[in-house]
């Protein structure tokens, strides 16, 4: 078997809530597009400008809000140092902000873990996102993926949303967040994958392989 290359999502999968949701509901005011219906039919990219134009604040204010209203995977900690142990490479990709993602992960404990996502200017007349690339999402995760697995790896993809349904379909092994859009998405395509509520499940599945080896 080939060794395992495990690529997570951030926001909703490692976290409960994601991190532009949280702050965009802690600002009295916001722009009009975030009270629109219309924000539905958006792409994932455009929604997320729309969130991050609405914020004015600090990067120092944002990181503030976070700790106190973002909560993280208990069992997150433990995963990223079972995945050292056992030289398992682990990539966060993901949709959402690299510095407040590395922080956030910091001030949890967990340093010097890979993540690529996207990057913001902090303007006091509101937040300008730089995107990875041109996908609707901002940050493709499809290539990631491949790369893991031209370079002999067995990859798995542990998601929950939008962001993971071009990548789930090339994965070698998908991990869905139990009732999550892209649960549905698998399921409904007929494509296996393990539902989780914590990655203290993943660990155990990855676990009980390698034990065989």
């Amino acid at each position: 078997m080939a060794s395992f290359y495990v690529l997570s999502d951030f926001n909703g999968t490692v976290t409960e809530e994601d991190m532009l949701g949280v702050l965009t509901r802690s600002i009295p005011t916001r722009t009009p597009a975030i009270h629109t219906g219309t924000i539905k039919e958006w792409t994932l990219r455009e929604r997320l400008q729309a969130q991050a134009a609405s914020l004015t604040l600090t990067m120092e204010e944002a990181e503030s809000i976070l700790d106190r209203s973002l909560a993280i995977d208990p069992t997150f900690h433990d995963f990223v140092n079972f995945c050292r142990g056992h030289a398992t490479p682990l990539l966060v990709v993901s949709s959402g902000i690299t510095s407040l993602i590395a922080g956030f992960l910091e001030r949890h404990g967990i340093d010097n873990l890979s993540v690529i996502a996207n990057e913001t200017e902090y303007l006091p007349t509101g937040w300008r996102l730089r995107f990875q690339d041109d996908s609707p999402s901002g940050n493709a995760k499809t290539p990631y993926v491949i790369r893991a697995q031209e370079q002999g790896y067995h990859a798995i993809l542990i998601g929950d949303d939008e962001s993971d349904f071009d990548a789930s379909l090339v994965a070698d092994e998908r991990f869905a967040k139990q009732g999550s859009v892209l649960a549905r998405f698998l399921a409904d395509r007929d494509l296996t994958y393990q539902p989780f509520s914590q990655f203290a499940e993943i660990q155990a599945s990855i676990a009980a392989r390698l034990s065989t080896e």
